[in-house]
């Protein structure tokens, strides 16, 4: 997992990279509480999360992307395990 300013950006900069396994996605929250939105470079809905376990998951196949603000919702959905 990588983090930065723009999470857009930042899986871009992955998959050229090929950091991680498989494509690079990157999170926006949801307006739902606890929801987090992936999406891939293109911009394309992939999956949405509201669990630990799906991000578990997810991040054995895919780079998951990150900015601060959704780092802050991923660390509350991981403490709800």
């Amino acid at each position: 997992m990588i983090t930065g300013d723009n999470a857009l950006t930042a899986a871009f900069i992955g998959q050229e990279l090929k950091f991680g396994n498989g494509n690079s996605l990157f999170a926006s929250s949801s307006p739902q509480e606890g929801v987090l939105i992936w999406n891939d470079v293109d911009d394309k809905f992939v999956i949405q999360t509201n669990n630990a376990l799906d991000l578990d998951v997810l991040s054995k196949k895919s780079l998951l992307c990150i900015s601060g603000d959704v780092l802050d919702k991923v660390i509350l959905i991981r403490d709800h395990i």
